[in-house]
């Protein structure tokens, strides 16, 4: 079996300027995606766009661990050795609301073999927080050993994870992967909401953040204990099937953004390697 998942993530998040998306897609499916699969530690990729809200577009690496984008691989081949057409194209030059954050897998803790085999998820939802070390501890706890399982009872819920950032903010990501883009509009995924019961002092309520389009935060009891960055992106078209490596789908970009209290994310190319 192909493994495509390790402890580590890369995640892109970026707009592109509309006189520039033609050509920044062209160059991100035919040369960027392809060249850092070639990195070793580098297992799968997949981008995505938004169905609601922004920054529009998403691209999500899997990562044998974060100490791959230490590597002299990575470090020498492509961070620093930039081609023409990524000097003309790159993210960090034509993408308003660049985010760019790696992170190191923390829950769980012990991922099943089988797991690390599975490709792309079809939808995401993800969660970007901050937590106040006072209620740290008890807000982790919390969140692996209650929030999680509630939401992964949820039919069409296919798996979470949670993440540590080691490069970027905010501290904490969360990323679910759905089925469809109707699992956490369901009547079943608001009772298993409200079912769930946080820990003292870290009840929230989401609304949207102003000035940030796509992204929302959580006031909470005490507003400065978790602030919360939500957004929502789904897969336009399904992965290659078989070990192939360096193997895209034909791009298909399709829909709109939505970040809302809850994320979920659509892929126009999904591409893996057999590192």
């Amino acid at each position: 079996m192909i493994k495509t998942r390790g402890t580590g993530l890369l995640m892109v998040w970026s707009d592109i300027d509309a006189e520039f998306e033609a050509e920044f897609n062209r160059w991100y499916d035919e040369e960027h995606v392809p060249r850092l699969l070639q990195v070793p530690g580098f297992l799968s990729a997949g981008r995505y766009v938004a169905l609601k809200g922004g920054p529009k577009y998403l691209a999500m690496y899997e990562l044998e661990d974060h100490n791959v984008l230490r590597s002299a691989a990575y470090l020498d081949t492509v961070k620093y050795q930039q081609s023409p057409q990524r000097a003309k194209f790159g993210t960090s030059k034509v993408g308003p609301n660049f985010l760019r954050n790696a992170y190191r897998q923390i829950f769980p803790v012990h991922t099943h073999p089988i797991e690390q085999t599975v490709g792309m998820a079809p939808f995401l939802q993800m969660g970007r927080i901050d937590v106040s070390a006072a209620i740290e501890e008890k807000f982790n706890a919390w969140y692996n050993m209650a929030y999680i399982p509630g939401y992964l009872a949820v039919s069409g819920c296919l798996n979470a994870r949670r993440f540590i950032a080691v490069e970027g903010q905010p501290k904490y990501l969360t990323v679910c992967e759905f089925e469809h883009a109707g699992v956490s509009e369901s009547n079943a995924w608001s009772r298993a909401g409200r079912a769930i019961r946080g820990p003292d002092g870290c009840s929230r309520t989401c609304g949207m953040t102003k000035g940030r389009p796509g992204f929302t935060s959580a006031s909470t009891q005490n507003s400065e204990t978790i602030r919360w960055h939500l957004g929502s992106f789904s897969i336009a078209s399904p992965p290659p099937k078989g070990p192939l490596r360096n193997a895209r789908a034909k791009p298909a970009i399709a829909g709109v953004g939505h970040f809302a209290n809850d994320t979920v994310a659509e892929s126009p190319q999904v591409t893996r390697t057999t590192i």
